[in-house]
């Protein structure tokens, strides 16, 4: 393993691969808690094929009810919370998602739907 002698510079490590969910190995999550680092897993959704799931993931799965007639709820913390169960199970702090494809098509302006997906 590469040894990284300056992690007193360091705040927070983000575990990074080409992979859709990078989950950092156990040796990467031990030693930056050691040094006091936040170590950070990697959702990666890119290109335009990923489209569908982008708005899977922030809608939740098809099963699980939402209020039709609120055009403006059109987010759901069901994938969300399934990425927390993932961090606390494995021991990490947390998740860099990085979203790297045009968002579907809103019914409001991109204004609106910015502030709505940063809530």
């Amino acid at each position: 393993m590469y040894h990284f002698k300056q992690w007193h510079l360091v705040d927070t490590f983000i575990y990074f691969s080409k992979e859709r969910l990078s989950i950092p190995p156990v040796n990467w999550i031990n030693v930056c808690h050691r040094n006091g680092v936040k170590c950070l897993g990697t959702l990666l959704i890119k290109g335009a094929s990923q489209v569908h799931e982008l708005e899977m993931f922030l809608q939740g799965p098809p099963n699980v009810s939402q209020n039709i007639l609120d055009i403006m709820n059109f987010s759901h913390p069901y994938f969300a919370d399934k990425l927390v169960e993932i961090a606390k199970y494995y021991g990490f702090d947390g998740w860099l998602i990085r979203i790297a494809t045009e968002f579907f098509p809103f019914p409001a302006g991109p204004k609106v739907k910015s502030k709505e997906l940063a809530k």
